[in-house]
């Protein structure tokens, strides 16, 4: 993680020093664009690329992010299509017509990113009030499901993953690597956004003496993120080829992610009989876990799922004795 924040660092600033974060290529897009313009072209997908894993190491790191909205023109051109839609119109008569840089995976995605990292986890963010923070919760989370809308009903993320559905239905034109990633980063983003309403009544952890209509957010929020743990729990219960796609470190941050979240829960509440419910899901973790070794997997991914295992196991461990001894 430390090399690849420093190389991740670098190319920011390689790109920005290029001009990437602020030039505007020309609209069109044909075999006819000269050198210029399709070097320009190819500078502001090397940014918006950049701006993408700076998204993602920022709100998976809690570090601050280098690439700001307000000093980077966040304007797509038309030449560059995003992969989804591409994937949309498929067809050999475009690619032999038109000239594309695609950009993967989807660019109001990464910029509503942005937004969750700025308006929950700044050093200001970390400062609100009870209030405000629940506004902003209430703000991404109408946000986030305009995004959800926004999707192909073909690929859109669902809402939540029933346990009886494990294997999502496979449209013939889609990869199935689109559809897993979009439904995983929606139930990250559901995560990252209502585990934060945990920081109301920081004083005073049971909630007593909050207004009837924070107490309430903050149950509603909890049983929201809750569900996307579980939902992602379940999602990954697959067959391995669905995921294949995927990066190895990818499908670990998620399984975790939903894995502290379902702990979180039965620590706050473990005289609950959801709590159970949780340990469950975290068994059914470890199981995924398991199952994502390569036929051939290297040393690096063995050495890691070994680590998360036992990470789990101990969560599994302490959710036990908590469940215990709240009991007695």
């Amino acid at each position: 993680m430390k090399k690849a924040a420093f190389l991740h660092a670098t190319a920011c600033h390689m790109v920005c020093a290029l001009g990437g974060h602020t030039c505007q290529p020309a609209k069109h897009g044909g075999p006819d664009l000269t050198r210029a313009e399709r070097q320009g072209h190819h500078l502001r997908v090397l940014f918006w690329i950049c701006y993408m894993f700076d998204k993602d190491m920022s709100l998976r790191s809690g570090q601050a992010p280098l690439l700001i909205e307000e000093y980077c023109d966040l304007t797509i051109p038309d030449c560059c299509i995003d992969c989804s839609a591409e994937l949309q119109k498929l067809d050999e008569s475009i690619s032999s017509s038109k000239y594309y840089f695609c950009i993967p995976g989807d660019p109001a995605l990464w910029c509503l990113k942005e937004k969750i990292s700025r308006l929950l986890f700044s050093a200001r963010a970390l400062k609100l009030s009870d209030g405000e923070l629940v506004l902003r919760i209430r703000q991404l989370d109408d946000d986030l499901e305009s995004w959800r809308l926004s999707i192909p009903s073909e690929i859109r993320p669902k809402l939540s993953i029933p346990p009886i559905q494990i294997t999502p239905t496979q449209e013939a034109y889609i990869t199935p690597e689109l559809k897993c990633h979009l439904q995983l980063e929606y139930h990250h983003l559901v995560t990252a956004i209502h585990t934060t309403v945990r920081r109301c009544g920081a004083d005073n952890p049971d909630h007593r003496d909050l207004p009837d209509d924070i107490h309430n957010v903050i149950h509603s929020s909890c049983d929201l993120s809750l569900e996307a743990s579980r939902s992602t729990i379940t999602f990954l219960k697959r067959p391995t080829t669905l995921i294949g796609g995927q990066d190895f470190s990818d499908i670990v941050f998620y399984i975790t992610l939903a894995a502290v979240s379902l702990f979180i829960e039965i620590l706050a509440h473990p005289q609950n009989k959801e709590s159970r419910t949780a340990l469950s899901y975290l068994s059914s973790a470890i199981d995924v876990v398991r199952s994502l070794s390569a036929p051939v997997p290297r040393q690096h991914e063995l050495n890691r799922i070994q680590e998360i295992t036992r990470f789990i196991m101990e969560l599994i461990h302490l959710g036990t004795c908590a469940i215990q001894k709240a009991a007695n």
